[in-house]
């Protein structure tokens, strides 16, 4: 039983701080974007390939990733697993199988993301 709860908070906190970095890796390609003269959404394949999220999206879209397809990739592409979306999902699970040993802030900080 223990495992299991040591298992269970363990992967909770993994895929919280995995969306943390999907977070701070979008906020990282729209500064990038900021800081050209030019719009040029080919940063945004970097982004994805970083992200280790490229061979999904190119399974699901034909075209190459604009920015704003790109984003909606990383955040809610319900196909993706990577997502935010998805993750938080996941850690949620966790969460809810280990209930008893996490404090309510813990359960509704993660219940509110």
């Amino acid at each position: 039983m223990l495992g299991k709860s040591a298992g269970g908070l363990f992967w909770m906190f993994r895929y919280l701080e995995r969306a943390e970095h999907t977070a701070n890796l979008i906020e990282a390609g729209l500064r990038i974007a900021l800081t050209r003269s030019i719009a040029d959404d080919g940063d945004w394949v970097s982004i994805l390939q970083t992200a280790a999220c490229l061979d999904g999206y190119k399974e699901i879209h034909t075209d190459s990733p604009t920015r704003d397809q790109a984003i909606d990739w990383m955040l809610r592409g319900a196909e993706n697993p990577s997502s935010l979306l998805s993750i938080i999902h996941t850690a949620r699970d966790n969460g809810k199988m280990v209930r008893t040993a996490i404090t309510r802030d813990v359960w509704e900080a993660v219940n509110e993301c």
